[in-house]
Order: C-alpha cells, then structure tokens, then sequence
C-alpha cells in the first residue's frame, strides 16, 4: 500500500465503489483476495494454495508445473540453477527490450517439472501486476479481458478460485 500503484489502483476501486476506503479494510480485502487458503486439488483434503502462490510463486501437480506467471520468479529461479529453460514463443514476446512486455516461455523447473507453456510481463514491478490483477478481479470483470500494455495486445485472464483469485496471468493475442 506504500506504492504509488498501489494507491492508484485502491483509489480507482474506491470511486467504483468496489473497495472500502479505509486503507487497513482495504488491505484485509487484498489479503483475502490473495492469501486465503484453498484446495487446489479437488478430493485434496489440505488447504494447501493461495492465489498469491499460484501466481507469484509457482506449484507444482504430478509432473507439471502450474502458476508461476511473475517473471521475477522465473529469473530467480533461473539464477539459482532451479530452472532449465526451453526457449520462449515469438507470439507475445516483446523484441524492444527497453519497455515493459510479456513474454511467452516454456522451461522445467525442479525435479523435472515441466511449465510447457506460460506467460507473464516482464520488466512490471510485482505492485504493478498485483494492482492491475486485483482491479481486475474486484471489479468482477469476465475472465478474460482485453487490453493494451505498452504496444502490446493482450487478455489478461482472471480466474476466481472460491472468494479470491485463483490463477491470474496475461495472455499475447
């Protein structure tokens, strides 16, 4: 909440009448859209996942590997020899590397884990994406919404998961 984004992005759910104005109310409700427990797995008895995991993170089910769309993660990851990357899609991936953009990839992660595809911005601030992501979700757009990031096209898909998000990443057109 610290962030300029951040506070943009609150005082827009504010005048849309879909935040409360309270900055400690507000911050409750983006713990709940992010951080609240759930079965990611269904028949899973454990409350293991959260949309903040998912997307910011990463999971893993069986053989695959799910979320991960914050390509901080992905770098970090990479550095510390975690991930094996498999190259990346000319759709979506931006070739001016001076301006923010989205890139679309596919890599293994831990264990031979396999991402077969994914996507995320790259070179947004994590208050960036979680602020357009929250927006997005509490303004209970569709799941799939068009927009336009820097000279780029994109969805941005948005995917509830109980009360909170439950996945949210971009998508190239």
């Amino acid at each position: 909440m610290e962030t300029d984004v951040m506070k943009t992005a609150h005082q827009f759910l504010i005048q849309n009448d879909k935040a409360p104005e309270r900055e400690l109310d507000f911050k409750k409700l983006l713990y709940k859209t992010w951080f609240t427990l759930y079965r990611r797995t269904r028949g899973d008895r454990d409350f293991d996942s959260s949309g903040f995991e998912h997307v910011f993170v990463g999971e893993t089910r069986d053989k695959s590997v799910i979320g991960m769309h914050n390509w901080l993660q992905i770098y970090l990851q990479e550095k510390h020899g975690n991930i094996d990357y498999k190259g990346y899609f000319r759709r979506g991936t931006s070739e001016d590397e001076s301006q923010a953009g989205l890139i679309t990839l596919q890599f293994n992660w831990k264990d031979g884990k396999t991402k077969p595809i994914g996507s995320s911005f790259i070179g947004t601030s994590p208050e960036f994406e979680m602020a357009m992501y929250s927006v997005a979700f509490l303004m209970e757009r569709s799941s799939r919404i068009p927009l336009r990031v820097s000279d780029h096209e994109i969805d941005l898909h948005i995917h509830r998961l109980g009360r909170g998000i439950g996945t949210a990443y971009p998508q190239a057109k």
